[in-house]
């Protein structure tokens, strides 16, 4: 403490240029869908320039799939950055984003292994202490955007106190439920980014997005294409394209594309994001070959007419579109299976072994 603290200068970069990330355990009680009652946690990535919060998710535990998701939601809404800072924790030091990256100090790295996303997009991992405030900002910003969240009006009863010795005499009387959890925490995350007044160093009294628009690139931010944004979504594997239609259950969810039809029975790979499934899939071949996006079947009501006739205007459309394919069929003759078909040449016979003679030598 008696050596002077190192002052960083954040101005060095433009917006996006820099992300810094982390974990936050909410101090409040969640009731989630399956009826669990716990904690949860936000994974929130933050511009190192301006201090904008640009992505947060919510889960029960630190894990890599919400540090994916997370980062897939900052890719998406503002682009790609060109440097990312994370303590080693095996989250994001986690293959699926860091694989094939030299000094990740976690794991052992093999040349085997798979490119992790980051490392295909060319963005560049520098691994900090842990709770560390100099090396990541974000960590102070958790604390003071920590608490208005978890002290908010709406949370009354469901606060369990910032540790053991300071939990209220209302300690456990209730839980909200995820969907006013997230509801508040959107709320809070977008006045915390648009509150004018920051007074730290570069922000000359604007507020974080006001810090983030005016130092925008000359060049403009790296904009991802729909194929890398899909490598964000989580992936299961082996999910089958079931009889008689092709549609895919996830979930206790019912997807559907008219490419699947040609799939019945075939395992496929489904790539998804698990808090917005109703935005559909992406289905995928073993060998990772984009077939198709598949929308998501909705439940109709028993009595509904208007879902009745739509669904049936679907029944029609593809038995014409079987129809024009199968005309278009019946009308090629016998010239025209000819012509398409090709004719390739016979492939030589190889040389016998009896028959195969030496070169002769000049002059022997």
């Amino acid at each position: 403490r008696m050596a002077p603290a190192q002052r960083r200068d954040r101005t060095v970069f433009s917006s996006l240029e820099a992300v810094n990330a982390d974990g936050y355990r909410h101090n409040v009680f969640v009731k989630w869908p399956d009826g669990t009652v716990a904690r949860p946690i936000s994974v929130a990535f933050q511009d190192l320039r301006s201090g904008l919060w640009v992505a947060r998710r919510t889960d029960r535990s630190e894990n890599k799939e919400a540090v994916r998701l997370a980062l897939g939601d900052l890719v998406s809404d503002y682009g790609i950055p060109e440097h990312a800072y994370f303590d080693n924790g095996k989250h994001f030091a986690s293959k699926w984003l860091t694989g094939r990256m030299a000094f990740r100090f976690r794991f052992k790295v093999k040349d085997e292994e798979p490119a992790g996303i980051l490392t295909t997009l060319g963005v560049k991992v520098h691994f900090t202490k842990p709770y560390r405030g100099q090396s990541k900002p974000i960590e102070r910003s958790f604390r003071e955007i920590g608490e208005y969240i978890d002290k908010h009006p709406a949370f009354q009863g469901a606060y369990t106190g910032h540790n053991p010795l300071a939990k209220p005499e209302n300690y456990g009387a209730a839980a909200v439920p995820l969907e006013l959890f997230e509801q508040v925490c959107r709320a809070e995350v977008a006045e915390h980014n648009d509150r004018e007044g920051r007074r730290g160093y570069g922000m000359q009294g604007r507020s974080f997005r006001a810090v983030f628009a005016a130092h925008l690139p000359e060049l403009g931010l790296r904009r991802a294409t729909e194929e890398q944004r899909r490598l964000f979504l989580l992936a299961a594997e082996g999910v089958t394209a079931r009889k008689p239609d092709g549609r895919i259950e996830l979930f206790d969810n019912r997807f559907w594309a008219e490419p699947l039809a040609e799939r019945i029975g075939e395992r496929l790979i489904v790539r998804f994001d698990p808090q917005a499934l109703h935005l559909g899939i992406a289905v995928y071949t073993l060998d990772n070959r984009l077939i198709c996006e598949a929308e998501r079947l909705d439940d109709i009501g028993f009595n509904s007419e208007s879902d009745a006739r739509e669904t049936a205007r679907l029944q029609t459309r593809l038995a014409l579109t079987a129809r024009e394919a199968l005309d278009i069929h019946r009308r090629l003759d016998d010239a025209d299976l000819k012509r398409l078909t090709p004719v390739t040449d016979p492939a030589p016979d190889p040389v016998a072994p009896g028959k195969v003679q030496r070169l002769a030598v000049a002059g022997a």
